[in-house]
């Protein structure tokens, strides 16, 4: 897993994924997803294998994990 260059503050890195920790005080957490093809955002509980909701958040699906961080961090769901 090559780390994305993103990496502020407010990204933590995890075991297979990174915790972004947004500035409304929520968190969501970047995953591979799935399928192995690319990267998701779940929930800031999300890990590895407890996934919510189980494939990501609608629409944060993404190839780089450096677009899934910046995702993770700007969009609300």
């Amino acid at each position: 897993m090559t780390a994305p260059t993103n990496l502020d503050r407010d990204v933590i890195p995890l075991p297979n994924g990174w915790r972004v920790h947004r500035d409304d005080g929520t968190s969501r957490t970047v995953l591979p997803r799935l399928s192995g093809e690319g990267w998701a955002v779940f929930d800031g509980a999300s890990t590895s294998t407890d996934r919510t909701p189980r494939l990501g958040y609608p629409g944060s699906w993404r190839q780089d994990p450096a677009q899934a961080i910046e995702w993770a961090r700007t969009v609300t769901s």
